[in-house]
């Protein structure tokens, strides 16, 4: 979550004036901040599939854990690359955890199963591959955040449609899985074609490389070796 805007930065200060105190109390570190918010994400994704309410406080806990892990390694100065991997690693298992549940919840409500499967694989293909394309930019070296579904407004929104259900009934859970699962993918696509072409502009750039008569076998180490990468998971 950005700290941009009235809401964000009620969060922030609210993690800040209360969570941190108590984290250097109890001698919390980030990494077990990452992980309950994890096992958080798979009891709402459990709780959706009895209660749109118990589903949306637990997602609300979750997300808090999402925003109070980094403020605790930046207060402790524990800021690290394992660290960012683990938590944006953890972070698709939340979202895997948060979707099926709501599989569940729509299939609990009377929508037939390949429906609500269609739909649910939609909206989570798309969160997924909104983050994997800007991690992938940023491995390429471009950073682009663009896109309105980022991971934020997805947990807000599936928040705000859960309490929203609770108060006034089905079926409005179904329609924010719908919004996700056009909007996402709309995001996702749009920071695809943004990225690739922020590329070829780096490519466009870049001076011709010589193309120097080595040995076959140097020639074809690079090409191995990306065909190689490739292949791994």
């Amino acid at each position: 979550m950005e700290r941009h805007g009235f809401w964000a930065g009620l969060v922030y200060d609210t993690l800040e004036r209360h969570f941190l105190p108590l984290a250097a109390r109890r001698g919390w570190r980030p990494d077990q901040v990452t992980w309950t918010g994890l096992w958080l994400s798979a009891a709402t994704g459990i709780a959706f599939f009895f209660s749109p309410a118990a589903g949306g406080l637990l997602l609300i806990l979750a997300g808090l854990c999402d925003v109070a892990d980094g403020l605790l390694a930046r207060e402790q100065k524990r800021k690290s690359a394992a660290g960012a991997f683990l938590d944006s690693t953890l972070d698709r298992y939340a979202e895997i955890f948060v979707f099926t549940g709501l599989w569940g919840h729509l299939y609990h409500h009377g929508m037939d199963a390949q429906s609500a499967t269609l739909l649910v694989i939609a909206a989570l293909g798309g969160s997924l591959m909104v983050s994997y394309a800007r991690a992938r930019g940023e491995g390429l070296g471009v950073k682009h955040t663009a896109g309105f579904f980022q991971r934020t407004q997805r947990v807000v929104t599936v928040i705000v449609a859960a309490l929203a259900e609770a108060l006034f009934g089905w079926p409005i859970l179904a329609l924010a899985v719908g919004v996700l699962a056009v909007g996402t993918n709309l995001t996702a696509l749009y920071r695809i074609f943004s990225i690739r072409n922020l590329l070829a502009e780096q490519d466009a750039s870049l001076p011709p490389q010589k193309d120097n008569a080595g040995s076959e076998e140097d020639r074809g180490a690079p090409a191995d070796a990306e065909q190689t990468a490739d292949r791994l998971p």
